[in-house]
């Protein structure tokens, strides 16, 4: 073994292969530009034992540089560097418990078939980079220590890598970040990753990436392209999964995990914990948490199991929920919103939307727009809390529906429903059955079904309306063909049945109240 000696023409390289630095035997320190502390031309060993160190200070400098490849390193001691820690091609290096690299990068490979085991300490703006050459097979990098990305990236892999961790991975971006083109990464963690960035604590690049979490992901996943596996059925994510476009495969485990499925035909499913599914492009999405086989979501076919919530940021999209309790949230465009069993949240978007929740499966449905954000019993569908919601469309069954004080659209559908509008410009239809409108406030109240049209509480639109409940004001009800019930309720109101067999009640009041008979009283067409 010889020392770390300056010859010249031949800086701190030995004429063996084998190289030994402790406290007994050290190498001396660099702080010239460009100077390297150890400098290697390939099939060399470096053993630095403890408490020994290894220091280049000067700018471009490396702790040990390489020119060549296969070199072995063992690391107990220190390297410390201003440019990289360890620079080279295709490297064995393993840094043990007491083992510490730093610099502006730790470690720094190209070529493939590195061998990196830390037991120790790697520092740096990014922690670890190996980039591949041309040459074939993989790296593989084994952490069971700390690495630590203080400006950048943990690890930077822009070849096809494997990377097993049992210890800590923390950066300021991303804690791993495969940028490769084509072929197949692997990760395999049981241990803790952190990635303080806007990407996620693990990032994919355009070829595919297999993820096993058994521990700790803090920050998220961001997929690239292709077809991509993240299985955390043992482990937890802390941030959102995005699969990224391809065909991917997400499994979720028992944590409260967020999952964004891109382009392709994805396989979601969520484990269990309250899991929720984000949709975000510009299109219009379905989605129908009852299925759990392939759907048709606006972006492929996709697969849920196990999702209780779905969000949608764009478009105008048709979210359905299941027995759960659901949370449904539209974000930006004309929604359609139906909870299901259970008790849900359905919100719509901002006050430029207009967005509908449906009852449209339920047995019957008691809703009341003017309830926002408060539970309410729906009498079908359980207890639900309805956010930024315009609309409501009911089913088969004998609906009530309230509007509030916005424009608002009740469909009551199927059924004989009743159905109150707000102060404002709203559009009441009653769809198929017997079907009542109530004018419950003050303002007197002005219809004509011929015309399907109601002034007093805004101009309203009328459809498919069989009869009116007046206000505590003087109403004015004109009626139709079909046989109508009108009750006036309070104030001196006029009622005009029209042709059918009608019913007209002035109400319980002390109001002088008028009906109006086109025909002879008890003839044959009144």
């Amino acid at each position: 073994m010889k020392r770390c000696l300056s010859w010249p023409g031949n800086r701190r390289k030995a004429s063996t292969t084998a190289y030994s630095y402790d406290t007994l035997n050290p190498c001396p320190a660099t702080s010239a530009f460009g100077d390297h502390a150890v400098d290697l031309d390939g099939f060399d060993t470096v053993f630095l034992g403890v408490e020994a160190t290894i220091k280049a200070s000067g700018l471009a400098a490396d702790g040990i540089h390489s020119t060549g490849t296969d070199d072995r390193l063992n690391i107990l001691g220190s390297v410390i560097a201003n440019d990289r820690g360890i620079g080279g091609s295709t490297m064995n290096i393993v840094v043990g418990q007491t083992g510490a690299v730093s610099g502006l990068v730790g470690i720094d490979l190209s070529g493939s078939g590195n061998e990196i085991a830390n037991f120790g300490t790697i520092t740096g703006s990014v922690g670890i980079n190996v980039r591949r050459s041309a040459a074939p097979g993989q790296s593989r990098i084994t952490n069971a220590g700390t690495i630590i990305g203080q400006a950048g990236n943990v690890i930077e892999l822009s070849g096809n890598h494997d990377v097993v961790n049992t210890g800590s991975i923390y950066g300021d971006d991303s804690g791993i970040s495969f940028t490769a083109n084509v072929g197949t990464s692997h990760l395999y963690n049981k241990g803790i990753i952190v990635g303080l960035g806007i990407l996620g604590a693990v990032t994919g690049g355009a070829a595919s990436e297999q993820i096993i979490n058994e521990g700790l992901i803090d920050g998220g996943i961001d997929f690239g392209g292709n077809a991509d596996l993240s299985d955390g059925r043992f482990g937890a994510v802390i941030g959102t999964i995005d699969a990224g476009s391809g065909n991917d495969t997400v499994f979720g485990g028992n944590g409260d995990e967020v999952f964004e499925p891109g382009d392709g035909d994805d396989i979601v499913d969520g484990g269990s914990g309250n899991d929720t599914v984000v949709i975000f492009r510009a299109g219009n999405a379905t989605i129908d948490l009852r299925l759990t086989d392939a759907q048709d979501t606006g972006q492929g076919m996709d697969t849920f199991i196990g999702i209780e919530h779905v969000r949608s940021d764009y478009g105008n999209d048709l979210l359905i929920g299941n027995a759960l309790n659901n949370r449904l949230s539209g974000g930006l465009g004309a929604d359609t919103l139906e909870g299901g069993l259970g008790n849900d949240t359905v919100e719509g978007g901002s006050a430029a939307d207009s967005d509908t929740a449906s009852y449209s499966g339920s047995a019957v449905a008691v809703v009341s727009l003017a309830l926002q954000g408060q539970a309410q019993n729906t009498r079908g569908y359980g207890f639900d809390t309805l956010i930024n919601i315009d609309n409501l469309s009911g089913g088969s069954g004998n609906d009530v529906f309230t509007g509030d004080n916005n424009a608002n659209m009740l469909l009551g559908n199927g059924g004989n429903d009743t159905l109150r509008g707000g102060l404002e410009a709203d559009v009441l239809d009653g769809g198929a059955g017997i079907d009542t409108v109530v004018f419950d406030g003050e303002v007197a109240i002005t219809v004509d079904l011929r015309r399907g049209l109601a002034r007093g509480e805004g101009d309203n639109i009328l459809s498919s309306i069989e009869n009116l409940t007046g206000s505590s004001g003087a109403d004015g009800f004109i009626g139709t063909a079909l046989a109508n019930i009108f009750i006036g309720n309070g104030g001196n109101d006029t009622l005009n049945g029209g042709a059918g067999n009608d019913q007209l009640y002035g109400g319980t009041d002390t109001g002088f109240d008028v009906f109006v008979f086109n025909t002879a009283l008890n003839s044959a067409t009144n």
